[in-house]
């Protein structure tokens, strides 16, 4: 086994007994895991998103990112990310990945930009890719349009 398969086992491991105690409440109190990390090498205040996403590429969480918006949802679709065998080790028990460190990177920036926090949805998996949605909070005005 080599140190990435270690890394990754014990990610999930950590995760999974976090989960295991404290169920699907985990999930929202390791929304920040990646945003440290990506700040302190990126630096807090990015011009913009396509600066973030080529950050994300340049410090190898993905090998490419593309990030789309409508007025309450965004979507990120992923290719060749660096937590991949974390999210299969979640995903082939029928759960979904209890942290998502490329979404929550995403969803910081939104959240400093917006003032509002985003949710992360259910990921997705095709192969090498993952799907993640994100459901963007919203004034009523855009609700009821």
């Amino acid at each position: 086994m080599n140190l990435d398969n270690i890394s990754s086992n014990l990610i999930y491991e950590i995760q999974k007994a976090f989960f295991d105690e404290r169920g699907e409440g985990a999930r929202y109190r390791m929304v920040r895991i990646g945003v440290e990390y990506v700040e302190k090498e990126l630096g807090k205040n990015l011009k913009d998103m396509d600066t973030l996403l080529d950050g994300l590429k340049k410090l190898g969480f993905v090998e490419d990112i593309s990030f789309s918006e409508e007025d309450v949802l965004a979507d990120i679709e992923v290719k060749g990310c660096a937590f991949k065998q974390v999210r299969d080790l979640f995903m082939d028990k029928g759960l979904q990945p209890l942290s998502c460190p490329v979404a929550n990177i995403v969803m910081d920036y939104l959240e400093k930009q917006t003032g509002l926090s985003p949710e992360r949805l259910p990921i997705s998996r095709e192969g090498n890719v993952c799907k993640v949605s994100l459901a963007k909070m919203a004034t009523s005005d855009v609700v009821t349009e």
